[in-house]
């Protein structure tokens, strides 16, 4: 995605971003998690960390999608800020499912080639 933006000298310069958006970039799981936790309530990163029991960089990582949210940062936002610690573990899923889609994750993905439809095996609930 370009983005064009102006620099303090005014001078005009275009970037390119990765594309994140899914749907916008304020869907993603720590865009979610800084506005529902730190914006909402006002307080800063240091303190919601405090609050969760983690480091500062460790929130600060998880805010900037450079870390997911376990299941267990799920149960701790939950417990401290209240709300479903499911609903953070699907927004963090459906984001590393998505971020996969895209081939947008560290990990190599090997090529797969689909397995021929007359030899899949029936029954497996994948039909």
């Amino acid at each position: 995605m370009l983005f064009i933006s102006a620099s303090k000298s005014g001078e005009c310069c275009m970037k390119v971003r990765p594309y994140i958006d899914f749907e916008t970039t304020a869907n993603t799981p720590g865009t979610r998690l800084y506005d529902s936790i730190v914006r909402q309530n006002g307080i800063s990163i240091t303190f919601a960390a405090a609050r969760l029991r983690v480091s500062q960089p460790h929130l600060s990582l998880l805010i900037k999608n450079e870390r997911g949210i376990t299941e267990e940062m799920s149960n701790r936002i939950a417990e401290v800020f209240g709300g479903d610690p499911n609903e953070w573990h699907i927004i963090q899923l459906e984001y590393n499912i998505e971020m996969a889609r895209r081939g947008e994750t560290k990990k190599r993905r090997p090529r797969l080639k689909a397995f021929p439809a007359s030899h899949k095996r029936k029954g497996l609930g994948f039909q």
